[in-house]
């Protein structure tokens, strides 16, 4: 037990450090444009450690939740860029790769990877769901506040007017809090906290954007 302990403990060090060495890549000019550049593919491949480190991917329900919950939230995603009813009007850069109607892929990726780390958090934090499904949608709006502005400024998206309109945050609240109460109703557990790990090293990345001076 505690030789597997400590084995997680090494494979989510390597998230730690792939997004450290993201943010000294945004803060050096020299890689700056590499690290946009290779942006989606980085969250793709964490995210996909992630699901590996947690050993869902053996549970067919679990695969099916997660291709339902990418589905959805990309679709969501789309009618809010079309019709700007959802988030507020706003477009994509071309900075987080190929899309569909608009919305580059990894969107919904990794919406899907934030819903599954809020929860995981929400989840060891408290032991009533309706607790559980509140704090995680709120600490997803927690997480936006913080992407919103190096967001814009790395043009992985534009607001009109340069403004972000309250509709966004109670969008994500509403959204992340269906997506929170339709996991207590899948009773999923991750006992190995890779979701956790995975939100907390966004956090941090993000954290710190917004503390240096990125172009």
């Amino acid at each position: 037990m505690e030789r597997k302990k400590f084995t997680e403990g090494r494979a989510y060090l390597v998230l730690y450090i792939i997004f450290a060495v993201g943010i000294a890549g945004h803060y050096t000019e020299k890689f700056f444009g590499l690290m946009l550049m290779i942006t989606p593919y980085v969250l793709f491949l964490c995210g996909a450690f992630s699901i590996y480190l947690s050993g869902e991917f053996r549970s067919k329900k679990f695969l099916l939740w997660l291709l339902s919950a990418y589905v959805l939230t990309l679709l969501i995603e789309i009618v809010g860029v079309k019709t700007g009813m959802i988030f507020g009007e706003y477009s994509y850069g071309s900075v987080l790769g190929a899309g569909i109607g608009g919305v580059p892929l990894i969107v919904g990726f990794n919406w899907v990877l934030l819903i599954l780390g809020s929860f995981n958090i929400a989840r060891i934090a408290f032991k009533n769901n309706l607790l559980r499904c509140l704090l995680a949608a709120m600490l997803l709006v927690m997480m936006d506040l913080l992407i919103e502005p190096v967001a814009v400024k790395l043009g992985y998206w534009q607001w009109e007017n340069a403004v972000i309109p309250l509709q966004n945050y109670i969008a994500w609240f509403v959204i992340s809090l269906v997506a929170a109460i339709s996991l207590v109703k899948l009773n999923f557990h991750n006992n190995n906290n890779s979701f956790m790990h995975y939100y907390i090293s966004i956090l941090i990345f993000f954290l710190m954007l917004n503390f240096i001076n990125i172009k």
